[in-house]
């Protein structure tokens, strides 16, 4: 893989003083760190037919008002305990000859810094109080400070789907650190969600 751009997404970020790796005891904080990996998969159907089409996305968001919206969580914890120092936000869409096929994405909860996603695959390794983060993705260590992004594009492969189908397929990898927002203007639509 090769670094395609970093680049800047121009919002100033409130300053937060926290201490990284926060058991959650004591105060709890009014403010988190919002990171987001976004995987944009493109297919073309070479030869044979591909369905596939992919659903369920968990969250929305405004990043200018910054209102987290969420509508389902896998984690019971993220909807009761306050004590999160940062909301990881996990997502991918799914694009088939130029056409929208859905897209899923899900929320995880960090509770403590270091922290790693099961597999390994996104780690946050530090924390500064002006809201910038220091992550590995996919091997990448990454320094990126509040409303920043850095992507990747994987090279375009040739295969056959499971049916047969020959496709060629092509990732493009996001990593944005959203900064730190208000836990004030999360909202859970869903029974028992509430904040």
């Amino acid at each position: 893989m090769r670094l395609l751009k970093v680049f800047g997404l121009g919002v100033a970020c409130m300053v937060w003083v926290m201490a990284a790796g926060n058991s959650g005891q004591g105060q709890e904080n009014p403010y988190y760190l919002f990171l987001e990996t976004w995987t944009q998969w493109k297919v073309e159907v070479l030869e044979g037919s591909f369905n596939l089409v992919i659903d369920f996305p968990t969250y929305f968001y405004d990043p200018d008002q910054q209102i987290l919206e969420v509508m389902f969580v896998e984690d019971p914890r993220l909807a009761t305990d306050r004590s999160f120092l940062a909301l990881w936000g996990d997502g991918i869409n799914l694009i088939v000859n130029g056409r929208g096929r859905g897209s899923s994405s899900r929320l995880t909860g960090i509770y403590q810094v270091p922290f790693s996603s099961e597999g390994g695959s996104f780690e946050l390794l530090r924390m500064e109080s002006d809201g910038m983060v220091e992550v590995r993705f996919r091997g990448e260590l990454l320094l990126l400070r509040p409303r920043e992004s850095w992507q990747t594009l994987a090279p375009p492969q040739v295969r056959r789907w499971w049916n047969g189908a020959l496709i060629r397929e092509s990732f493009t990898y996001t990593v944005t650190n959203w900064g730190l927002w208000p836990k004030e203007k999360i909202v859970f639509h869903f029974p028992g969600g509430g904040l």
